[in-house]
């Protein structure tokens, strides 16, 4: 193994037919900037899976978690016509924002 560099040392096995490249565990300073990110986040392993799965696309995370249809099913069900900031606060949405949704879904 490289000194260097173990950890962006790679090797290749087939999977149902499929060359998959694997990280070899130890020191990641060879990765590409964002494996090297998503190693520190989520491990060697999950990186490997996001690579072997996505590589070469471009991903986009939104910036919201949850999407609009289940924030709205989630703050009628919680909203007592009191508590709109908190749940403003809870969802990461302004106020005025969950009003309008509010209005939109009734």
């Amino acid at each position: 193994m490289n000194k260097q560099c173990d950890l962006c040392i790679v090797k290749k096995r087939k999977t149902w037919g499929v060359s998959v490249l694997l990280i070899i565990s130890g020191k990641k300073e060879g990765l590409a900037e964002i494996y090297n990110q998503l190693v520190d986040i989520i491990g060697v392993e999950n990186t490997e899976k996001i690579y072997n799965n996505l590589k070469g696309q471009q991903v986009t995370f939104p910036m919201r978690l949850y999407k609009t249809e289940y924030v709205l099913q989630e703050i009628e069900e919680k909203y007592d016509g009191k508590n709109l900031r908190e749940l403003a606060k809870e969802y990461g949405y302004t106020e005025r924002y969950l009003r309008t949704l509010l209005k939109k879904g009734k």
